[in-house]
């Protein structure tokens, strides 16, 4: 395996985790609201949910890329409309009373997390064309993918990691109840407009 394209790839990967999207959202305004545990239940969702895409692409399953193609604009619409309805709560749950001494539960967070992942197609399509670029043709291409993937996931969980960690550190000074009702405010408006931007997003 060639090392230097492998060092690109990493990264590239860490640069690529970096920029915020929906999941980088849904992790910091969950990390904000909820804190660290429900955080780590989405990042295990939403990573989880990220394997299942690199399998798909690293494994080369075309016709499964072809349908999810054909299919791009309503499973867009799926997240956008997910997103846009998690913000709407937010701001439903920031007009409630609540006793902020205990903390709240998000027995759900795994599911959000994953959804959140999976409904974003334009990523999988992204990763088709994004994975070939380090693939050198003068070694076994399975092994590389065996490599490349795994070391995809690890990267963007470690990137993602650190956003959750970040938002549930910062959200322990956020229990003043008129402190928690603009975060969930805050949360709300962030997560419509990540909703609204991916449904704005066009098809490669």
């Amino acid at each position: 395996m060639n090392i230097e394209l492998y060092i690109g790839f990493i990264l590239a990967t860490a640069l690529l985790a970096a920029i915020p999207g929906p999941v980088v959202t849904l992790l910091v305004t969950t990390g904000a609201r909820y804190g660290r545990q429900p955080a780590l239940m989405t990042l295990l969702g939403s990573t989880s949910a990220l394997a299942v895409h690199v399998t798909i692409v690293g494994f080369g399953m075309s016709s499964l890329l072809s349908v999810i193609g054909e299919w791009f604009i309503w499973i867009k619409w799926a997240g956008a409309a997910y997103l846009i309805w998690l913000g709407i709560s937010a701001w439903r749950e920031s007009f409630l009373s609540k006793n902020v001494s205990e903390p709240t539960r998000e027995p759900r967070s795994f599911i959000r997390g994953f959804i959140v992942g999976v409904t974003n197609p334009k990523t999988l399509l992204f990763y088709a064309a994004f994975f070939p670029q380090f693939i050198d043709p003068a070694f076994n291409t399975a092994f590389q993918l065996i490599v490349l993937c795994p070391t995809f996931v690890l990267v963007g969980g470690i990137i993602d990691l650190i956003y959750a960690l970040s938002a549930s550190t910062a959200g322990k000074w956020l229990i003043h109840p008129k402190a928690k009702r603009i975060t969930d405010r805050v949360s709300g408006t962030v997560l419509i407009a990540a909703g609204a931007g991916l449904a704005a997003t066009r098809k490669f």
